[in-house]
């Protein structure tokens, strides 16, 4: 049974060792070395597929000045850009409810001006059936718009 090495344990002599310590798969620890310079030891001469070994307070090290907390200032923007996100959602459900009255609106305007078109279309035949069956008397019509008669100069 392999045992687990402790945090004052004096040296992490292997890559499982080093990632249990780090509570990081293996994989990742050696993506953290080869991509960030985690702080492990190989020896001399030797190429990257050699044994390795690590001081836990290496480690320790290079967590706290490379996975550092936020500074205050950085969370304070995030929480203001987390209370402009909250105000433009807002802003955006409103509209997107606007919208909708608004289509809704647009319908019954649509359905209202249909009704009206088809009550003209009806009144318009009504009335072009009226003029046929009654025709204008032109006589009466024509004496009553006549024009006053001018006197010859």
């Amino acid at each position: 049974m392999n045992a687990v090495p402790s945090p004052n344990s004096a040296v992490l002599t292997c890559w499982k060792d080093i990632a249990h310590y780090l509570g990081k798969s293996v994989r990742t620890v050696q993506r953290w070395e080869r991509h960030f310079g985690l702080p492990v030891r190989r020896p001399d001469g030797v190429n990257h597929k050699s044994a390795v070994v690590a001081y836990p307070r290496d480690l320790d090290r290079w967590l706290h000045s490379r996975w550092s907390r936020r500074s205050i200032q950085q969370r304070c923007l995030q929480d203001q850009n987390a209370i402009k996100f909250s105000i433009i959602s807002g802003e955006i459900s409103d509209g997107v409810r606007i919208a909708g009255e608004l289509r809704s609106e647009l319908r019954s305007l649509r359905t209202e001006h249909r009704t009206l078109m088809k009550e003209l279309a009806l009144a318009l035949t009504s009335l072009r059936h009226t003029c046929r069956e009654y025709p204008w008397q032109s006589n009466a019509l024509s004496s009553s718009f006549q024009k006053p008669p001018t006197k010859a100069a």
